[in-house]
């Protein structure tokens, strides 16, 4: 498992993207498929909470983290899964307060064998 990952100051600049607030993690299983796969390696940018349509974002509920599309609706959100196998997620807005936005997914990498 990874704990560090060098980019280039000059591109982090270019994104808007500071240092501070970056983490990576490793995604785990097949839902964000072919986006993204189990055993990949994602950059969050921690302080992007702001949901916004159509971005994946990694989100924490009591059961564990959850890397997600979301698609905005009125008075709901939904969790998109990338891989079709998987339905969406409806959260409601009584229920927001369940869910967490850790931060948006800005880059992905993985291994090819």
């Amino acid at each position: 498992m990874l704990d560090r990952l060098a980019f280039q100051t000059a591109w982090l600049e270019e994104k808007n993207l500071d240092p501070r607030f970056l983490g990576i993690i490793q995604a785990m299983g097949d839902s964000m498929t072919p986006t993204l796969c189990d055993g990949d390696t994602l950059l969050v940018s921690m302080n992007q909470r702001q949901a916004m349509d159509g971005r994946i974002f990694v989100l924490r509920s009591s059961t564990g983290l959850f890397v997600k599309r979301l698609r905005i609706l009125p008075g709901k959100t939904q969790l998109i899964s990338d891989n079709d196998k998987y339905p969406p997620y409806e959260i409601s807005a009584d229920q927001s307060d369940q869910w967490e936005i850790i931060g948006r997914v800005i880059w992905v990498g993985r291994e090819l064998l």
